[in-house]
């Protein structure tokens, strides 16, 4: 049985640098308006769609791409 704890310990503990370390290699942002300029500048210069989102891992702001069969964003 404690080795089953264990485990379960290791494994969570691998779940969570493999989080930390997506969390890292994204660019942050302090804000969702920052997020959303930085996204707004890509789009215009790269035609590139990005969304903002609020991160769990370090509780600021990164940007993703659409996932296969999201709708478009609507212009604002």
């Amino acid at each position: 049985m404690s080795q089953d704890i264990e485990q379960w310990f290791a494994d969570r503990q691998q779940r969570e640098q493999r989080r930390d370390d997506a969390c890292r290699q994204k660019q942050w942002f302090a804000t969702e308006a920052e997020a959303r300029a930085h996204a707004l500048m890509q789009r215009t210069q790269y035609g590139e769609q990005r969304s903002a989102y609020r991160c769990p891992v370090c509780d600021g702001w990164h940007l993703a791409r659409p996932r296969a069969g999201d709708a478009p964003p609507s212009p604002r």
